[in-house]
């Protein structure tokens, strides 16, 4: 039994699903607020990192017609017509769009330079249409960064001496540099002037907005010799939309750049993908509620509480029904060690299973709260 395995089960007792149901005798490992002091995080445009996590209405909302009408009038030429709202991404192509954010995060999102719209469009979009106008409103110029081959491998968590740590790298850019995909977010609508709009009843109106694009636009710049210098890296709208100030609001979620290596010092290398994207959504659910019960407007609070089936939680999680519609004791094994790994780490307090549902009870004491790491928030918000 490997040592991360052995520490999981020491904190439970004998033969009860660790943290599930009413289970006694659970302790979990003690928490940093989900953050070390440290350790500066990075910020993640909650638009963007929603783009990884599905539900039931991007299945409706979405069409290939929607597609289609977004490509004529932008003049983009498809190489791989997506198929649904979002973005997939595997272990590795994660890791490395996760150290690209991490370099526009240490920037504030400004990059090493900013360019015109036009400039970094061109060439991708052959039209200049209403279209794009509304998927950059909030944009004035798009940050760019500039990283060496070795700044991606290190920001990614990976070892430039490791061949296979490079190749994966490079494999990795080129995936997010060329598959296109249909990103779609509700954001609040505002005037011409930048203003928000509100409805009859007062309430701020919300606008849908969507793009068919690759995540990351990348230019390889080169000595004269032919050899790399470096990787020129444009983000998409979704990318940068709103995240802070400079792109007209600070709609962002705090991570800790070392978050992924908790996850592997307790469980080793047989965490699963659903058990890191599962944490990566709790942080999410748990931002999303905080906001709600921040604003003014809601006097009546919402729980630190999530209620769905473990089936909602692996369609949230875009595991593909061949698992768990066909394979459902494989899928269920998944969401129940992401939920195992959840608890140790901090991230729940506890799961209680039911049959017509599981109810996730989120830890508050984990997550960052308003006051911690204020000169980071401060920071992003000011862009």
């Amino acid at each position: 039994m490997s040592k991360a395995k052995k520490k999981i089960e020491e904190n439970f007792l004998p033969g009860a699903l660790p943290g599930l149901g009413e289970s006694q005798g659970f302790t979990a490992l003690p928490t940093e607020k989900g953050i070390k002091e440290n350790e500066r995080p990075f910020a993640i445009g909650i638009h963007a990192a929603n783009q990884f996590f599905g539900d039931s209405k991007q299945l409706t909302l979405f069409s290939d017609e929607k597609v289609q009408r977004f490509t004529d009038a932008t003049g983009l030429q498809i190489n791989n017509k997506p198929d649904s709202f979002g973005v997939s991404l595997n272990m590795n192509q994660k890791r490395v769009f996760e150290g690209i954010v991490k370099a526009f995060s240490d920037t504030n999102y400004r990059g090493e330079t900013k360019v015109a719209k036009r400039d970094s469009l061109k060439g991708v979009y052959s039209k200049s249409t209403d279209e794009l106008s509304k998927v950059y409103s909030n944009i004035d110029a798009i940050p760019v960064v500039q990283l060496t081959q070795a700044d991606i491998v290190k920001l990614s968590g990976y070892d430039m001496s490791n061949q296979k740590h490079k190749k994966d790298t490079v494999e990795a850019l080129t995936h997010l540099a060329t598959t296109q995909f249909c990103f779609y977010w509700v954001r609040l609508a505002k005037d011409d002037k930048g203003k928000p709009l509100k409805d009859k009843n007062g309430d701020y109106k919300k606008e849908e907005v969507m793009e068919v694009g690759t995540l990351l636009r990348i230019k390889t710049i080169r000595e004269e010799n032919g050899n790399l210098k470096y990787y020129e890296i444009h983000p998409s709208s979704v990318v940068i939309d709103q995240v802070n100030s400079d792109y007209g609001g600070n709609y962002f979620l705090l991570v800790p750049k070392d978050w992924r290596e908790e996850v592997k010092s307790l469980v080793g290398k047989k965490a699963s993908s659903y058990t890191y994207e599962f944490l990566f959504w709790l942080r999410l659910k748990y931002e999303a509620i905080r906001r709600y019960n921040s604003s003014p407007g809601h006097k009546k609070k919402k729980p630190f509480t999530l209620k769905l089936t473990w089936e909602e939680i692996a369609q949230a999680l875009k595991m593909p029904e061949t698992v768990y519609k066909r394979n459902r004791k494989t899928g269920l094994k998944r969401i129940e060690d992401a939920y195992e790994t959840a608890i140790a780490l901090g991230y729940l307090n506890k799961v209680e299973r039911r049959e017509v549902a599981d109810t996730l009870y989120l830890n508050e004491d984990f997550y960052p709260k308003p006051g911690d790491f204020q000169e980071d928030i401060d920071r992003i918000k000011r862009g």
